[in-house]
């Protein structure tokens, strides 16, 4: 490491990996990405909404949307899904359809462009006049 170098390479024993580092100290991929688009969408806009906050790095945005947003390589990204009266979530998929989770809060640590959707679904007469009826 040195004080005049731009990025900086540390190599990891464990792991049997080297990272980059750039300016003060944070990781970029080993692809050289200090930042990556993530896209979030739900199968019906009218079923719920899909909350997010994002740790473990600057200037990482947070708020309740659909969409696309750029966040930074290696942060914490943890998106919540919360489903309108007479839905409920059926869980995150990727771009390739592959189940990520069930419930209802996902965390993932960006590493790099990635497409995540919630699904949500009517409840049954039975689920709702259950809830009416505890």
């Amino acid at each position: 490491y040195s004080h005049d170098l731009a990025a900086w390479l540390h190599y990891d024993p464990a792991a049997n990996t080297f990272h980059v580092y750039k300016g003060t100290g944070y990781r970029i991929g080993q692809d050289g990405l200090t930042a990556a688009t993530v896209t979030v969408t739900s199968n019906d806009a009218a079923a719920g909404s899909i909350a997010y906050s994002c740790a473990n790095a600057a200037n990482c945005p947070t708020g309740s949307t659909n969409g696309t947003g750029t966040y930074p390589v290696n942060a914490i990204l943890t998106l919540q899904a919360l489903p309108n009266p007479g839905y409920k979530f059926a869980g995150w998929t990727n771009a390739s359809g592959t189940t990520l989770s069930a419930t209802h809060a996902l965390t993932l640590t960006i590493t790099g462009n990635l497409s995540v959707s919630a699904a949500f679904t009517k409840k049954t007469t039975t689920e709702i006049l259950g809830e009416v009826f505890k």
